[in-house]
């Protein structure tokens, strides 16, 4: 089956995503990438894809931020808040504690109820 709506391959690769599964969600991500070329959403998915699967994190955060920097923050599209916790995860794996934090707080700030953000800080703030 091949859905005619992107929107559908970003459901698999949300599904993907909250089962810890980065190359599946990266297949999703390009299966439904030609549908669509020009969606700013492929960043927003692509980077996280690259976070969980641990792989190129120069690119994943280059994604990440031109997600932020296009993407106008409504219920449409992926809140920025979880850019930021993505971003935050990045860093945190990185070791650049610091910006972890403030990618944490700018994610909590943006959605105060982002309770992964919210216990990262906390994990965080505990080492």
């Amino acid at each position: 089956m091949k859905p005619d709506r992107i929107g559908v391959y970003f459901e698999i690769a949300e599904y993907y995503r909250d089962h810890g599964d980065a190359a599946r969600m990266s297949e999703a991500v390009e299966a439904g990438a030609p549908l669509a070329p020009s969606d700013r959403r492929l960043d927003y998915y692509r980077g996280i894809a690259s976070i969980l699967g641990n792989q190129d994190p120069a690119e994943a955060e280059r994604e990440l931020r031109h997600y932020l920097d296009s993407v106008p923050d409504n219920s449409n599209v992926p809140s920025h808040s979880t850019a930021h916790e993505w971003l935050g995860r990045l860093y945190d794996r990185e070791g650049q504690l610091d910006r972890a934090a403030q990618e944490y707080q700018a994610a909590l700030i943006l959605d105060p109820r982002n309770k992964q953000a919210s216990e990262a800080l906390k994990a965080l703030q505990k080492r």
